[in-house]
């Protein structure tokens, strides 16, 4: 709780006393999600190297027991992180088991989770077309399990697609959409996370200004049901 109240040294703090009475107590399972806990603080606190080591542990931990949530989370966790490092390659590698397994077990919100963050690294790699593919399924997915969030980032990362396609009009028209869906829903979608797909949105912003806050206009006078719909169609 500690940790999602934003309140990370007290969440650094409880993680660490799980981790001691779990090796004291020789609970191997507690022992990994306390260990995946400290990596998530470390992430927040952007210590990304030492969040590795730390979910990498959890990993070997989650594996030993054959916990196939934990295994989920650690692969989706270390799959952000090598992203963030710049390791394109080991990225896809962990995200692509992720997907695999969460499939596999049903699990649509690990599923959704890593289907994000691998549709962020075909956006930077300049793959629109891996990109479109994966986030058409992360939004059915989200959609599925109504997973609000991740609705909103599948329609960032459509419009960061058209933008890499040119597509001035379908990109405006859904970065519009957007901050209607977070207006509508009550919370923007993460700072950080926002980042990854305004980069892409404000660079094709700038090849036509006036074309772009026309689609914005146009984008933010639909409703969220017209805004996913026109996200999901190939011919939009």
């Amino acid at each position: 709780l500690a940790h999602y109240l934003d309140d990370q040294d007290r969440a650094e703090a409880r993680y660490d006393e799980a981790r001691l009475l779990a090796e004291q107590l020789d609970e191997q399972l507690t022992h990994a999600y306390a260990l995946s806990g400290l990596g998530n603080v470390a992430d927040e606190r952007d210590q990304v190297e030492l969040a590795v080591r730390l979910n990498s542990a959890a990993l070997e931990h989650f594996r030993a027991v054959g916990d196939e949530r934990g295994i989920r989370v650690s692969l989706t966790n270390l799959g952000e992180r090598a992203m963030r490092l710049g390791d394109a390659g080991r990225a896809r590698a962990l995200l692509d088991e992720a997907v695999a397994r969460s499939r596999a077990a049903h699990d649509a919100y690990v599923l959704t989770a890593s289907l994000e963050t691998l549709g962020v690294v075909a956006l930077n790699e300049g793959d629109p077309d891996s990109a479109s593919t994966i986030y058409r399924e992360l939004l059915h997915a989200a959609l599925a399990g109504g997973f609000k969030r991740h609705v909103a980032y599948g329609v960032a990362g459509l419009s960061a697609v058209a933008s890499l396609k040119g597509a001035v009009a379908r990109s405006g028209f859904l970065w519009g959409a957007l901050e209607r869906m977070e207006d509508d829903l009550g919370f923007p979608i993460h700072g950080t996370e926002r980042v990854r797909y305004e980069r892409h949105v404000r660079r094709i912003e700038a090849s036509d200004p006036a074309a772009f806050a026309s689609a914005i206009r146009d984008g933010r006078a639909v409703t969220s049901d017209e805004a996913i719909a026109r996200a999901l169609d190939t011919q939009g």
